[in-house]
C-alpha cells in the first residue's frame, strides 16, 4: 500500500499492532518527489510536528505492551550535527511512548569516506519504544543464531 503516514488512524484499527519498526525521513535530506512530503523543503518545527502525529497514530494502533522501534541518525549540517535522535525521540515520549532502550547499530560495510560536512559515519540509532510499562519482547528471538545449538535445547 502507498499512502501518506499521516493517514495511519484511517489505515490501521485502534490497538491492532504489536510492532512497528520505521526509518523516518531525515529532513530535508532527500526528496521523495512527493508535493506533501514530510521532511524535504519544512520547518523543523514542522518536520517534528508532521511525525509527532505519525506516531501518535502508531501508538494509538498499538496494542498495550506493543514497541516502536525508530532507526534514526544524526543530520549533518554545514555548521553543526543535528541530532534527530535525540529530538525525534523527545517528540515521541510527550505522545506516552516510553523510552525502553537505545541500540547503536554498527554498520560495518559503510562506504569509506570523508566530505566537507564530516567523517564516514558508521552506525546509525535504533530507539526502542513502548507504549506501557512493560514491553512485549522475545529476548531468545534476538540470541546469536551461531550460539542456537546451546540454548535452543530449553525448549
Amino acid at each position: 500500500m502507498i499512502g501518506d503516514a499521516r493517514d495511519i488512524y484511517r489505515l490501521l484499527p485502534q490497538k491492532s499492532v504489536t510492532t512497528t519498526i520505521t526509518s523516518p525521513p531525515y529532513g530535508g535530506v532527500k526528496d521523495y518527489g512527493s508535493v506533501d512530503q514530510i521532511g524535504f523543503k519544512q520547518s523543523w518545527k514542522q518536520y517534528l510536528v508532521d511525525l509527532g502525529e505519525v506516531f501518535r497514530g502508531c501508538y494509538r494502533a498499538t496494542r498495550e505492551g506493543g514497541t516502536l522501534w525508530l532507526v534514526v541518525d544524526r543530520i549533518k549540517e554545514p555548521n553543526n550535527a543535528n541530532m534527530l535522535p535525540w529530538k525525534l525521540g523527545s517528540t515521541v515520549e510527550e505522545i506516552g511512548w516510553n523510552l525502553v532502550d537505545v541500540i547503536v547499530w554498527n554498520k560495518l560495510k559503510s562506504l569509506p569516506y570523508a566530505s566537507r560536512l564530516g567523517l564516514r559515519h558508521q552506525f546509525e540509532y535504533i530507539l526502542m519504544f513502548s507504549k506501557g510499562a512493560r514491553p512485549r519482547t522475545f529476548p531468545d528471538r534476538l540470541r546469536n543464531p551461531f550460539d542456537l545449538p546451546r540454548w535452543w535445547r530449553r525448549y
